[in-house]
């Protein structure tokens, strides 16, 4: 089942940590784990993309939590207003579910 109103906020050009819990499961390891956030839920558009396929560490997996990592280059220059954000899931045999939805407010900053 899908969580909505996984709404945050943030500061343009920081580093931040998304944290989810997905329900009713014990672990997710061996998924592939996407994130990503928009202008809309209407826009296909993908302004910041995060995944466990990239091979980097942007998205690291304990149990049946999901951590998302933002650099501070992901948001920084991004106009201060709310974005759309959702997370999904790809289990071992391809199926597809989506996991969180919600907004992402994001903040100018004075500094940086």
């Amino acid at each position: 089942m899908t969580a909505v109103n996984q709404n945050f906020e943030m500061w343009s050009g920081d580093d931040f940590k998304l944290v989810f819990n997905v329900e009713g499961v014990q672990d997710v390891i061996g998924t592939t784990i996407k994130w990503a956030a928009s202008l809309s839920e209407y826009s296909s558009d993908k302004l910041i993309e995060k995944s466990t396929e990239n091979g980097e560490d942007e998205v690291e997996i304990d149990g049946a939590t999901v951590i998302v990592k933002l650099n501070n280059s992901d948001t920084q220059g991004m106009d201060s207003r709310t974005y759309y954000h959702e997370l999904e899931l790809v289990d071992e045999e391809g199926r597809i579910s989506t996991l969180a939805v919600g907004e992402m407010r994001l903040k100018s900053t004075l500094i940086s």
